[in-house]
């Protein structure tokens, strides 16, 4: 997978950065998975893609100077969803 990854293949950036955001099957090193992703979503690689983009979505509602409460609320849900990812810069 790694190799893969290492020709640019954008699956298996997605795997690879999964599994060092995890630390199971590679040494965990948030911020190398978190450049994993970033490839992937780079190159439209839809998993990827989706979870930047929930990611950025919750940090932009929170973050927007007059947001509604349901804004707010919807904004920490993103977040709260790539956390579960163990995206760790994605706490509030």
């Amino acid at each position: 997978m790694q190799d893969l990854a290492k020709h640019k293949f954008a699956p298996a950036d997605y795997i690879v950065g999964i599994w060092e955001l995890e630390g199971d099957v590679l040494p965990k090193d948030v911020a190398a998975g978190l450049a994993e992703i970033q490839k992937a979503a780079d190159k439209n690689y839809g998993p990827a893609a989706l979870l930047y983009r929930k990611f950025r979505l919750g940090k932009l509602l929170i973050d927007a100077p007059e947001h509604s409460e349901q804004d707010w609320l919807q904004g920490v849900a993103w977040l709260q969803l790539a956390q579960g990812h163990e995206l760790a810069a994605a706490s509030p």
